[in-house]
């Protein structure tokens, strides 16, 4: 498979990650309509603004019944949903879009340790990446999951 992005040096995926490096659209295998769930404007950003970069569509929800709501409305070929958010959590969603379409891809990330990871891998997350995570493994585990659905 191609690299992901070129530069070997990749900004960590939080709030305030230095996004001027340039990114080359049409580096990913496949482009794709991402749904982000993420309650931290700075990290949604963050994610939203690589991953556009890289030439994918990207819809954004700032909590878990927008999340829902964004389901709702149309459809995604993947989603990446933190697991603590408000009003719905993560793995509510996680569970919620299984339950209606058991082969998307789903990456929860979570900063809260053991407990999320394993109700989020119990819900049939395909992936779940610790805060703070790097943009490349992100972007590992996106291609993976869109070349292998």
């Amino acid at each position: 498979m191609r690299p992901l992005v070129p530069s070997s040096k990749m900004p960590t995926a939080t709030a305030g990650a230095d996004l001027r490096q340039p990114f080359a659209r049409g580096d990913f295998a496949l482009m794709a309509k991402i749904l982000i769930i993420e309650d931290d404007d700075g990290l949604r950003e963050v994610l939203a603004t690589f991953l556009r970069e890289v030439g994918h569509v990207v819809v954004e929800a700032s909590d878990g019944l927008e999340g829902m709501e964004c389901m709702d409305r149309e459809p995604f070929d993947l989603i990446i949903v933190d697991v603590m958010l408000p009003y719905v959590s993560g793995i509510g969603l996680v569970k919620f879009s299984k339950e209606r379409s058991p082969e998307l891809p789903v990456i929860c990330i979570t900063g809260y340790g053991n407990s999320p990871e394993k109700l989020a891998q119990e819900e049939h997350a395909d992936r779940v990446l610790s805060k703070p995570f790097d943009l490349k493994e992100l972007a590992g585990a996106v291609e993976a999951l869109l070349a292998h659905p």
